[in-house]
Order: structure tokens, then sequence, then C-alpha cells
């Protein structure tokens, strides 16, 4: 959604931030995706190390190794989790989930 909104043109239309598959978007709902991803980054960053060496005769670094060892979150048990326990609703509006803050 942020990537489609903050992109309108290259979606040729598809995609704007009054409409997204019928549903009503509007900027508490982008605040509310990028705290998610802030939050994300703050609680939880990937601290694994990215390599890279000097190489004399260029007087430059270029980046050694890509391959570095991360551990991920099984992200498909993440979203069956998420789906199991989804809030379904008929309408949601997103100014009144903002008002009960």
């Amino acid at each position: 959604m942020i990537r489609k909104a903050l992109n309108p043109g290259y979606y040729d239309g598809t995609y704007n931030l009054t409409t997204m598959d019928g549903h009503s978007v509007n900027s508490h709902h982008l605040d509310h995706c990028v705290d998610s991803i802030r939050q994300s980054l703050t609680c939880m960053p990937d601290v694994s190390p990215i390599v890279w060496q000097w190489v004399e005769k260029d007087k430059t670094v270029e980046l050694v190794s890509s391959d570095i060892v991360h551990t991920c979150r099984n992200f498909d048990k993440i979203r069956d989790w998420a789906m199991e326990h989804r809030m379904v609703t008929t309408s949601l509006d997103f100014n009144d989930m903002h008002d009960m803050r």
C-alpha cells in the first residue's frame, strides 16, 4: 500500500489514495502502516554485519560477500496466525478507529 501510494504513476492509475479494492484509504491508515514499519525497525533490527574490504589498487571499497546469514522468522507461520486471528468486518471506518485513540 505505501509503495503504491508513493508511486501512483507507476501503477497506471490502478491505485490512488482514495480507493483500493473498493475500500476507503486515508492518511490515518497510511500513518498506521508507516508506524508499524518504524516499530519493526526499532524493536527488531537486523545487526548482521555487511563485509566491505579496501582495494588498494583502486583506492576504494568493495562488497566482499553478500551472502551473510540472517536469522529470519517464519513468515508463513506469522501470516497463517494473523489470518486465523484477524477481525472480520463488513464495514470499517478508519476515521472512527482514529477517534477511539
